[in-house]
C-alpha cells in the first residue's frame, strides 16, 4: 500500500477516529487500513490512504513543542563524562510550563528538561565502565556476607561492605545507613517483600551503593537488582501478580503484588545508585535494577541512579509510587519502563541510552492482554531528558513508546540523539486518547532524532505496532 503523509489542519484532529477495521481490541493486530491519529485518514478507493503528518501534530501551536532546535546542553552523549545540564543561554532554561499544585512537584521548575540552574546530579551519582562505582582502595574495615532472609529489623552501617550471596527476601524492618555499600553476587538480588520495609537514605556526599561483587569486569547482569512489592491497585485480572523470574512457590509467595491500599508504603530510597544489575533469574526474565511493583504513593523514591542494568532501569508495575530526581544510565534495554496502571508522578528524570544495546528511554504500557484494563496506566511526568546515543550503532534507540491503551500527561521534557523515533503511540485506544488530549506531550523539544530511514518524521501515531504514515516501504 503507498501511505502518504499529508498535512491537516487542526480542526481535522477534533474529528472522532473513523472504523478502520477491527484490531480485536488489543492493538496489536493490523487494522484493514492503516490509520492515523484522529483517522485523519481517508481512503482514497484506490488502496491509497492519507495520514496525518505526525511532527505537525505535536508542533501545533496549543502543545507549545519545540521541534529541530539544539537544547544547548552540555555534553549529553558523553557515556563517561557526561554533561545533562543546559548551557548558559540555553532556550530550555525558560519557556516550559508551570508543573502543578498539590506538594509532590517543583512549581518553580519552569523550564524544560530534568536540569535547571542548579545541577542536581552532582556530587553523589558516578558512571563507571568495567568496575564498581566505589573505591575499591579504601574499603571499610568489616565485611558481612548476607546469606539468609531478614527476619528481624535490621540495620546496615556504613562501617561494613554487605555481599547478597543470593536471593534475600527482607521480612521486616531494613535500616541502611548513609554512605553504605552493598555488593552483589552472580544469582543475588535484595526483594522487599509487603511484610517488611526499606529505609535507605544515603546523602548527596555519603549515597548508599548497590553494586557488583566483581573488582574488576563488572558488568551489566553482575547480580539481581533490588525488588519493592505493595499492596497498591494494579489493573491484571485478579488484581495480583508475581515479579517476573521468581520460582515457583514459597519465592513466588514473597514477591507477589497488587492490593487496594493505594498508598502502601513500599520504604524509601534516597540518594542510591545501583549499578550492575539485572541478572537472569530464569531463562527470558531478567530483574531490573529497581523493580517497583504495586507500591503506593506513600513510597519515597527521590535522588536514585541506576547504572549499566541488563534490562530496564527501574519499572513500575502498577500503583501509585512516585518518583524525583531519578537519573537511568545505559541499560541494555529501556530506561523506564511501566503498565499494569501506573498512576504515579514524576519530576526531574534523566535517561540516557547505551549506543549498542539500550532500547527506548520511555516505554509504556497499559495492559498488553488487555488494553481497557483499569485502573489505566496514567502517569503525570515533568522535567525530563531523554538522550539517545547519537550514534550509528544505535539505530533500534528510541525516545518514547507509549502504547496498549496506556495515557500520559507529559511536560518540559527535551528527547534528544534517538536514531529511531522521538515519539511512537501505538494502539487503537492511545491513540484516541491522544487525539482527546489524554495522552499529551507539551512545553518540549525535540532534537535530531530520526536518524534511521525507516522513521524520516521522528514520529508516529497509529491503531497497530507499525510505523504506519512514515513506513519507508
Amino acid at each position: 500500500m503507498s501511505k502518504l503523509a499529508t498535512k491537516l489542519s487542526v480542526l481535522l484532529l477534533a474529528l472522532p477516529l473513523a472504523a478502520c477495521g477491527d484490531d480485536g481490541g488489543d492493538g496489536n493486530t493490523p487494522p484493514d487500513i492503516d490509520a492515523g491519529i484522529d483517522a485523519a485518514l481517508v481512503d482514497g478507493g484506490d488502496g491509497t490512504a492519507t495520514c496525518i503528518d505526525e511532527a505537525s501534530f505535536f508542533a501545533e501551536a496549543a502543545l507549545a513543542n519545540t521541534i529541530d532546535t539544539d537544547p544547548g546542553l552540555g555534553d549529553p552523549t558523553n557515556d563517561i563524562t557526561p554533561d545533562f545540564a543546559p548551557g548558559a543561554g540555553a532556550p530550555v532554561l525558560s519557556g516550559g510550563g508551570t508543573p502543578p499544585a498539590g506538594g509532590f512537584f517543583d512549581q518553580t521548575a519552569e523550564f524544560i528538561g530534568a536540569i535547571g540552574e542548579d545541577d542536581w546530579t552532582a556530587g553523589w551519582t558516578a558512571f563507571p565502565t568495567n568496575v564498581p562505582g566505589i573505591d575499591l582502595d579504601n574499603l571499610p574495615a568489616g565485611a558481612e556476607d548476607v546469606e539468609e532472609d531478614i527476619t528481624e529489623a535490621t540495620t546496615w552501617s556504613a562501617d561494613t561492605v554487605y555481599t547478597l550471596r543470593g536471593k534475600i527476601f527482607v521480612r521486616a524492618a531494613l535500616t541502611i545507613e548513609a554512605g553504605t555499600i552493598i555488593r552483589g553476587d552472580n544469582g543475588s538480588a535484595l526483594a522487599v517483600t509487603t511484610e517488611g520495609s526499606i529505609e535507605a537514605v544515603g546523602t548527596a556526599e555519603e549515597p548508599i551503593v548497590f553494586t557488583s561483587s566483581k573488582d574488576s569486569g563488572a558488568a551489566a547482569g553482575d547480580w539481581g537488582g533490588l525488588v519493592l512489592v505493595g499492596k497498591a491497585p494494579i489493573n491484571v485480572s485478579g488484581g495480583s501478580d508475581v515479579v517476573e523470574g521468581f520460582e515457583s512457590g514459597e519465592e513466588e509467595g514473597n514477591v507477589t503484588y497488587g492490593g487496594d491500599d493505594a498508598a502502601f508504603d513500599c520504604g524509601s530510597l534516597s540518594y542510591v545508585r545501583i549499578e550492575y544489575a539485572g541478572f537472569e533469574l530464569s531463562p527470558n526474565n531478567e530483574l531490573n535494577g529497581l523493580t517497583v511493583a504495586g507500591c503506593g504513593s506513600d513510597t519515597e523514591l527521590d535522588f536514585v541512579q541506576i547504572h549499566r542494568g541488563l534490562d530496564d532501569g527501574i519499572e513500575f508495575f502498577g500503583g501509585t509510587a512516585n518518583v524525583k530526581h531519578l537519573l537511568v544510565t545505559l541499560p541494555d534495554d529501556d530506561g523506564l519502563d511501566c503498565d499494569y496502571g501506573w498512576s504515579g508522578n514524576g519530576q526531574f528524570i534523566i535517561v540516557q541510552q547505551n549506543a549498542n544495546t539500550g532500547d527506548k528511554a520511555i516505554e509504556c504500557d497499559n495492559n498488553g492482554d488487555d488494553n481497557s484494563a483499569t485502573p489505566r496506566t496514567n502517569p503525570t511526568l515533568w522535567n525530563l531528558t531523554l538522550i539517545g546515543s547519537d550514534s550509528t550503532s544505535g539505530d533500534t534507540q528510541a525516545g518514547m513508546h507509549l502504547r496498549r491503551g496506556m495515557s500520559a500527561d507529559i511536560n518540559n521534557a527535551i528527547v534528544a540523539y534517538f536514531r529511531s523515533f522521538a515519539v511512537d503511540i501505538d494502539s487503537t485506544i492511545s491513540a484516541q486518547l491522544a487525539a482527546d488530549g489524554e495522552l499529551s506531550i507539551k512545553n518540549s523539544y525535540f532534537f535530531k532524532n530520526n536518524g534511521g530511514d525507516h522513521w524520516p518524521s521522528g514520529f508516529d501515531i497509529s491503531e497497530n505496532a507499525e510505523n504506519d504514515c512514515y513506513d519507508a516501504e
